[in-house]
């Protein structure tokens, strides 16, 4: 997606001086929704990784927090 915004910049910017208003406009529209997009997608990209490192890491917590008390038991 990164890629496919980069490439309607550019071609946004390389034609808009021969656009009319109404082009302009709904390209500027068009390069506002890709970009929506793109920040909808890290952010739940974002979410999914750490939710994933949670479910990864969980197991190694409570096995960590049983041999500390384990431990602390036998002083």
């Amino acid at each position: 997606m990164r890629g496919e915004f980069e490439n309607n910049y550019q071609d946004y910017q390389s034609q808009s001086a021969g656009m009319s208003d109404l082009i302009k406009q709904t390209k500027e529209k068009d390069l506002q929704d890709l970009q929506s997009r793109i920040d909808a997608f890290q952010t739940k990209a974002q979410t999914d990784l750490q939710s994933k490192q949670q479910e990864l890491l969980q197991p190694v917590i409570e096995k960590a927090k049983g041999a500390v008390k384990e431990v602390a038991k036998r002083k």
